[in-house]
């Protein structure tokens, strides 16, 4: 996916570089008062840059193996050399290939590509002046998406120690009471979290997320009992659609915390997730009293925050008071599966 995106810029990059080129060469001829043909002139750019495009993109995963850093930059030094002459020397022949063969098919006469030696050097100049230029825009590119990361994972690293010092406050207010109960959700728990520091990737199937979630709604439906009343609506066609790790406990966990009927303390939950025209809707709701400034909780802003690092402006995300009663958070995603 990532490989293929970035074919695209590459493409779409070196396409305009090439229509740019084109039209200074045009223009920088026709103020000499030369005659030129514009076909020919838009035919080398292309061949240029599209050769130009096809090896930075073959040099993609050795060019960030050897990325400049603070610590490595001496080291990486001799090793960018010699992809900046090979790179150079590669291009150079791809040029002469790409020209020589369709020059006389387009009625243009034999290619000339001049003296080698001297268009060796030429050629050597301008992909120095182009290597220098494409890898400060692919180590600006490396550390945005290394700076994500590193939020993303701060972000949920913030959930975690949240999320247990919760659930062991769960646990204490039943060890004393019931401590057959608080033994089960010490085993739920455990579990739980077993299976939450395993997980190592960014997103997961909604599939494995709901796995997740009922652990979770194990050991809560353990310390309830039958005050807790649980609904998945998942719809078959949304389990494959991926998700952020971690991103329906925090919703569940609020709903149960604060959705509770302040006369009988009957908790309702209720999880539906929907998949159409390319899109996921997730709902999570509760029956209880409704918002109470419930919006700004640990929970809540956190999974906004890493919602809006992850998707941008292509996500939607609310939490209010419903219609019908109750609490209400949804989301409204890119599906990707």
């Amino acid at each position: 996916m990532l490989r293929d995106r970035a074919a695209w810029w590459i493409f779409a990059g070196t396409t305009l570089h090439a229509l740019l080129d084109t039209t200074y060469q045009i223009n920088e001829r026709l103020s000499y008062g030369r005659r030129i043909n514009g076909w020919q002139v838009l035919f080398d750019e292309l061949v240029a840059s599209w050769a130009a495009g096809l090896l930075y993109y073959l040099l993609l995963p050795v060019l960030r193996r050897h990325r400049f850093t603070v610590h490595r930059w001496r080291q990486v030094l001799p090793v960018q050399a010699v992809l900046l002459l090979g790179y150079s020397a590669v291009h150079t022949g791809l040029m002469w290939l790409g020209r020589t063969p369709l020059y006389p098919l387009f009625g243009w006469g034999q290619y000339n590509y001049g003296a080698l030696p001297e268009r060796a050097l030429m050629e050597f100049s301008a992909d120095l002046i182009g290597y220098v230029s494409v890898l400060a825009v692919l180590h600006a590119v490396w550390l945005y998406q290394e700076t994500r990361e590193q939020q993303l994972e701060n972000l949920l690293l913030q959930l975690q120690p949240h999320f247990i010092f919760n659930s062991l406050n769960a646990i204490s207010t039943v060890v004393y009471e019931d401590p057959r109960r608080a033994d089960l959700m010490i085993t739920q728990l455990s579990e739980l979290l077993r299976r939450t520091l395993k997980a190592t990737a960014a997103t997961v199937s909604l599939a494995e997320e709901l796995e997740t979630l009922e652990l979770y709604l194990d050991m809560m439906q353990t310390r309830f009992e039958d005050q807790l009343t649980v609904e998945l609506d998942i719809g078959p066609e949304a389990r494959g659609a991926r998700v952020p790790a971690f991103l329906l406990q925090p919703l569940v966990e609020n709903v149960i915390k604060h959705g509770a009927d302040p006369v009988t303390g009957q908790r309702f939950v209720r999880v539906e997730a929907r998949q159409r025209e390319g899109r996921l809707y997730l709902a999570v709701s509760d029956q209880g009293p409704g918002s109470s400034g419930r919006e700004d909780g640990v929970g809540l802003s956190n999974t906004r925050r890493r919602l809006e690092q992850i998707y941008g402006g292509a996500h939607h995300f609310s939490a209010g008071n419903s219609a019908d009663g109750g609490f209400l958070c949804r989301i409204d995603l890119p599906c990707a599966s």
